[in-house]
C-alpha cells in the first residue's frame, strides 16, 4: 500500500459515503478510504438502495481532493475502470456509463460520486464503490449478480480490494496531471455504452439517440435523431435493444 494512503476499517456503518463525507468536512486528507464489512443503508445513484450484506461484498468510499476539478465527472469512470482492471483475471466486465459495471447483462458493481462544492469547506469528492463479491442470489435485485454467482468461486476480499486501490492510484495520478489520452482510450475500449442506441433522461424528458462518443470530462456525447450532438452528464440511461437483420430484437 502507498504510504500516503489511510484506511479506516469499520465492521458496520449506515453508508461509507456518509461516513467519509463527515470526515472530509473535518479536513481528512486524501487518499483516505472508509471500508466497511456491512452497510445498513447503502445507496447508489438517485438514492436507490444498494444491498450490502455483511462480509459479502466490498463497500468502500475514497476521500479525494482532486486538482483537476474541471473534469470531476470523469472520476466515476476512472473508479469503474479500476474495479474492472482489478477483476480482469477473474471475469470479463464492461462499463455501463456513467457508473455501473456489468457482467453480461447484469450489474455487479456500482460507483457513487458525490462532490462538495459549498463555500464553507475545501472542495472534496467522495467516490463510493459497491462490489457484489460473495453475495447470494436471494440477497440481490433481479438484474444483479456477484463474482461468486458468475464464477462459482470464492475470492478473498482483501486481495481484490488491494488490487482496486493499486489500479485507482495509478489512474488518479494521471487524472491529476491531466494526462488523460491513454486513460480515456482504455475507458472507451471497455465501455459497452458507446455506439449503442440509448435513451437518457434530461430533467423530466427522455431523449433517444446513439451514444457516439465520450468527452474528456466523462460526459457522454449523444447523437439524436436529427444528428445533433448533445453533452450528457450524470444522467439516467437505458440501453435500447437493436433489431438484427431478420427483424428480431437482439
Amino acid at each position: 500500500m502507498p504510504r500516503h494512503l489511510k484506511i479506516i476499517h469499520l465492521k458496520t456503518v449506515t453508508s461509507t459515503n456518509d461516513y467519509a463525507h463527515k470526515l472530509a468536512e473535518k479536513g481528512e486528507k486524501e487518499i483516505t478510504v472508509v471500508l466497511a464489512d456491512e452497510q445498513t443503508k447503502g445507496r447508489g445513484r438517485l438514492k436507490r438502495e444498494w444491498r450490502s450484506p455483511k462480509n459479502k461484498g466490498i463497500y468502500a468510499s475514497f476521500i479525494l481532493r482532486p486538482k483537476n476539478r474541471g473534469k470531476i465527472p470523469l472520476l466515476c469512470l476512472i473508479v469503474s475502470l479500476s474495479i474492472l482492471k482489478a477483476l480482469k483475471d477473474i471475469l470479463p466486465l464492461k462499463i455501463k456509463w456513467p457508473n455501473d459495471l456489468m457482467a453480461g447483462n447484469k450489474k455487479i458493481a456500482g460507483v457513487l460520486l458525490e462532490a462538495n462544492t459549498g463555500p464553507t469547506h475545501e472542495k472534496f469528492v467522495i467516490a463510493g464503490i459497491g462490489l457484489n463479491l460473495d453475495t447470494e442470489k436471494k440477497d440481490l435485485p433481479l438484474h444483479a449478480t456477484s463474482v461468486y454467482l458468475e464464477t462459482r468461486k470464492h475470492y478473498a476480499s482483501g486481495g481484490i480490494f488491494n488490487k482496486i486501490i493499486k489500479e485507482f492510484i495509478r489512474l488518479y495520478r494521471d487524472f491529476n496531471k491531466n494526462e488523460l489520452k491513454a486513460v480515456l482510450e482504455e475507458i472507451k475500449l471497455n465501455m459497452e455504452t458507446l455506439n449503442k442506441p440509448v435513451k437518457v433522461r434530461i430533467k423530466n424528458q427522455w431523449i433517444k439517440g446513439i451514444a457516439s462518443g465520450l468527452a474528456e470530462d466523462g460526459a457522454l456525447i449523444l447523437k439524436d435523431k436529427d444528428k445533433n450532438l448533445k453533452r450528457i452528464v450524470c444522467s439516467e440511461i437505458i440501453h435500447l435493444k437493436t433489431r438484427s437483420a431478420n427483424g428480431r430484437k437482439g
